[in-house]
């Protein structure tokens, strides 16, 4: 990728967060020369990115935020988590992480997929594979719950001051009720998850699938990755079971199971939605009617789980 120069910053004009990093990056202590730029094409409502060019290495610095405390991100355990997922060749090669959140990888070229391409047979494997690598790192010292982070979502809404749907109670027995069917599945067993598996945390390079943003990343249940891939994939019927039957979930309920973790999708969603508003407000973007449209899905589907 060629640097935009009207964009790009020489070692001596860098941009102050970018600056404060670089002396603790003991492997670009003799670099000749360090550019930086905005990441394009990226959104993120946590973090700034950059595109940081050391000599002629490419690297992407992630400088994080004061706020995602609100949404449950635990900086400790997300870059343990991330760690754990580079060594496992899921998340690109982590040069530096520091406590504060703020990460440095490799740059990797590639591209995000469109939704029909999650279908293809061949893509659809690559995408199993990569989660059940993923899923196989046990012990990750990240409590990827995503249970738990909805819990925690609940108590941050209440503290901004964010009002509540109406029939809450309802769900949470349901979440409750599918946290305890989960459980009682001897197959299931906790792993590195990722439990944000939408299209635009992954990367194509043409060679490998690599996922990127592993704030909410810990161990828990990989089902929850499995359903948002379908979601992101906007997957009929057929299709996700296409998806369990390769990543091994062949019993005749566990269509049903994934439907109960794509309702658990939903409440996520709906919860992060509304503590967004309740720290940005709905100017750029309107939070709160995401909310409830995802809780509007929940009561749709709450009846047949």
């Amino acid at each position: 990728m060629l640097m935009d120069a009207a964009r790009a910053h020489s070692r001596s004009d860098l941009p102050p967060a970018v600056a404060a990093i670089i002396p603790q990056i003991i492997q670009w202590a003799h670099a000749r020369s360090i550019q930086a730029y905005p990441l394009p094409n990226v959104i993120s409502l946590n973090n700034t990115n950059y595109q940081v060019i050391v000599d002629d290495q490419q690297y992407v610095m992630r400088v994080a935020s004061e706020t995602p405390h609100w949404l449950g991100v635990r900086r400790a355990e997300e870059r343990a988590a991330a760690l754990a997922a580079a060594q496992a060749g899921v998340c690109p090669p982590i040069l530096y992480a520091d406590e504060f959140g703020n990460l440095v990888t490799s740059f990797i070229q590639g591209r995000q997929w469109e939704a029909y391409e999650f279908h293809e047979p061949a893509n659809r494997l690559r995408l199993v594979q990569a989660l059940r690598r993923l899923h196989a790192v046990r012990d990750a010292p990240a409590n990827g719950s995503v249970f738990r982070r909805i819990e925690h979502l609940i108590r941050s809404a209440t503290t901004l001051g964010v009002a509540l749907p109406d029939g809450l109670d309802r769900h949470l027995t349901a979440l409750a009720r599918i946290e305890a069917q989960r459980a009682g599945d001897t197959r299931f067993r906790p792993g590195l998850c990722h439990n944000d598996c939408w299209a635009n945390n992954f990367i194509d390079d043409g060679t490998q699938i690599w996922m990127v943003d592993w704030e909410f990343g810990g161990d828990g249940d990989g089902l929850f990755d499995l359903a948002t891939l379908t979601l992101s994939g906007r997957s009929t019927e057929q299709q996700q079971l296409a998806f369990l039957n390769d990543y091994g979930y062949t019993e005749p309920d566990d269509l049903g199971q994934l439907h109960s973790m794509i309702y658990v999708v939903w409440c996520f969603e709906a919860l992060w939605a509304l503590g967004q508003h309740g720290l940005r407000g709905s100017n750029d973007y309107d939070y709160q009617s995401h909310a409830q449209r995802m809780f509007q899905r929940m009561q749709d589907q709450i009846d047949t789980i």
